[in-house]
């Protein structure tokens, strides 16, 4: 039937400081203040030097990169394994042959490709891999001409 309660209160009395207007204090000093003079009846806000400073933006990847990866994430999940990029040079077997771009395309033309006379020659180190290539251009596999 009885309740405690706690009841406060406060006593606001005007300071030393009061005043009905707003004094705007200073945030900078400026060269012209220090010309005129006029720093010296001016009001500055205190400076916290231990504050921590406001945190700035950092960089972030440009766009294109940012699609990059995504195909590249897209493409690692799909099963496809990234090849060392060491190799600045591949052999036409390589950018050709093992893709199946036929012989006629206008990709193997001169003017579309670098060629080099030094080394002549490719080695391809999977002669398996290299013969059922050879294979499935000369003869085709399943429904291909080959």
């Amino acid at each position: 039937m009885i309740e405690a309660s706690v009841v406060k209160y406060y006593d606001a009395d005007k300071g030393p400081e009061f005043a009905l207007e707003r004094k705007r204090k200073e945030a900078d000093l400026t060269a012209e203040m220090i010309l005129n003079g006029t720093w010296e009846t001016l009001e500055f806000k205190k400076i916290n030097i231990n504050a921590m400073g406001k945190e700035t933006l950092t960089g972030d990847l440009h766009p294109l990169l940012k699609v990059k990866q995504q195909f590249q994430s897209v493409l690692l999940g799909m099963g496809f394994e990234e090849m060392p990029t060491n190799n600045y040079v591949e052999s036409s077997f390589w950018n050709f042959d093992t893709l199946f771009v036929p012989q006629q395309h206008p990709a193997r033309d001169v003017q579309d490709t670098f060629f080099l006379a030094d080394p002549a020659t490719a080695e391809v180190k999977d002669k398996e891999y290299f013969e059922k290539v050879k294979e499935t251009h000369q003869k085709g596999i399943e429904k291909s001409i080959g």
